[in-house]
């Protein structure tokens, strides 16, 4: 990695246990690098098991060590770095899929001097016959770091390893990124490092073969004459737009053999314009059960879309908040806390003021969870530059009031039940059934598949209008 730039001086190393601080600092040109480790029980319990000669790295004056979440650590850089190193893991979930979106890439190339590389390891290659998902996931990685920096190659290590280049001065020493062996020999000659056998990274044909499968997200097939150009899906990762750890998701259901995995990859080829479809849903929900439950089917339409809409809202919360602030642990579950406060409040309103028990309260309630997943779908969109205090305050803010509208909610619909002669025990299982429901539609359908595919934006709106559909059936049901 650091043959890459004629120059690396001041490095930053996010992750990297197990050799990476030696190979570092093996580079004399290296004169100070910033190692990160989110949790600083990782070395303490990791480093005495290293053997002696890699400790002895770990105390050379020209580390300094910080305990910190990566992103924050880049987004507060002061003075650029030559080369940014991330060891990552798989994107499989939301938290590890952070370290590849074009937002981080855009922070990176921000934290980087000109003509800087960055080095992201990480990617995993497939495995024999259940590799098209893991293709189509390294492509849309590489299409999204390509957004950021003027160049990207693929290096055949295991996991994969993309380097990617910010623009450089003409007068560069090195113009490109290369892994010709015997140019990377003479550096490494030039800078004294000794003799090392380059060839597993360099070898010309898997150079090939993995530059080819992740730049155009197909197999390598070099018994073709002409390969396919590109894969047709043009998808970028991003912190609101999370697809990598859903394409991540869809290998690990086709390696399981879930017949859900051929259910979701309907979706994969669904235009984008097909997420309006969504918004109606109470509409069909409300007709599927009129015809049993009469004039209170507006009641179970209702609480089922507060219930999703509430549900997919405090995902994108946590994700906007996991996003910009990092893995804290006990920030979320105080989160977790207020979003229950929330909930207890809610329920105390109802008890303390007796006029919510009006069949039309229902109506305002969905209204109001729609205008909030619309005000939280524009201030998602505004915080990323804010002071991390704000968003704190703002996420917190937006849990409580999800909460408390659906601890409303709940209270006044077993309310309305009751007053069209429902006992209060029947009544509360009916609505807590309808709630769940929802819940589960906003956390598989919503959260899984909407969220990661068609963004945060698209998701919020198409939740809000759906909040507007149920609350004009509560209107006609009740005129």
């Amino acid at each position: 990695i650091l043959l890459q730039h004629p120059r690396p001086n001041r490095i930053l190393l996010i992750g990297g246990l197990g050799g990476w601080v030696k190979a570092v600092l093996e580079h004399p040109k290296v004169v100070g690098v910033d190692w990160v480790e989110v949790d600083p029980t990782i070395p303490k319990l990791v480093l005495p098991l290293l053997p002696q000669r890699e400790r002895v790295w770990v105390s050379d004056p020209r580390i300094e060590l910080h305990f910190s979440d990566g992103r924050s650590f880049v987004r507060q850089v002061q003075r650029p770095y030559d080369v940014i190193i991330v060891v990552a893991s798989d994107p499989t979930t939301a938290t590890a899929n952070r370290f590849f979106t074009w937002e981080f890439f855009a922070e990176v190339a921000e934290a980087l001097l000109p003509g800087g590389i960055f080095a992201l390891h990480g990617l995993h290659e497939p495995p024999s016959g259940f590799g098209e998902f893991y293709l189509m996931r390294n492509n849309c990685v590489y299409r999204t770091m390509l957004t950021s920096f003027c160049e990207v190659l693929v290096v055949p290590s295991s996991p994969l390893t993309l380097l990617a280049k910010c623009p450089a001065p003409q007068e560069s020493t090195f113009a490109k990124l290369t892994l010709h062996e015997p140019t990377l020999l003479q550096r490494m000659r030039e800078r004294k490092l000794g003799d090392i056998n380059l060839f597993a990274f360099t070898n010309p044909v898997q150079v090939e073969r993995v530059n080819y499968e992740v730049k155009t997200g197909l197999p390598f097939n070099p018994l073709e004459q002409e390969q396919v150009k590109a894969t047709g899906h043009k998808w970028l990762n991003s912190d609101t737009n999370p697809t990598g750890y859903f394409l991540s998701s869809m290998f690990w259901l086709r390696m399981s053999g879930e017949k859900g995995a051929k259910l979701l990859e309907v979706f994969l080829n669904l235009p984008r314009w097909s997420i309006g479809a969504l918004a109606i849903l109470p509409l069909k929900f409300w007709l599927l059960i009129r015809r049993r439950y009469r004039i209170y089917s507006a009641s179970f339409v209702a609480i089922a879309v507060i219930g999703a809409v509430g549900m997919l809202t405090e995902l994108t919360i946590l994700l906007v908040f996991q996003s910009l602030l990092g893995t804290l642990y006990q920030q979320v579950a105080l989160l977790f806390a207020i979003f229950m406060l929330g909930l207890a409040f809610g329920a105390w309103l109802v008890e303390r003021w007796r006029n919510f028990r009006c069949f039309l309260s229902l109506m305002p309630l969905a209204l109001m969870m729609g205008l909030t997943a619309l005000a939280w779908c524009g201030i998602s969109l505004l915080v990323s530059s804010a002071p991390t205090v704000i968003v704190a305050i703002l996420c917190g803010l937006f849990i409580a009031l999800v909460g408390c509208l659906i601890g409303v909610s709940f209270p006044v619909a077993v309310q309305v039940l009751e007053s069209f002669g429902f006992e209060r025990e029947k009544a509360a299982g009916l609505v807590y059934s309808c709630d769940l429901l929802g819940g589960a539609i906003g956390a598989f359908l919503l959260g899984a598949v909407v969220l990661p595919l068609w963004g945060t934006t698209n998701s919020l709106a198409v939740c809000a209008f759906s909040c507007f559909f149920s609350a004009s059936i509560v209107a006609y049901e009740s005129g």
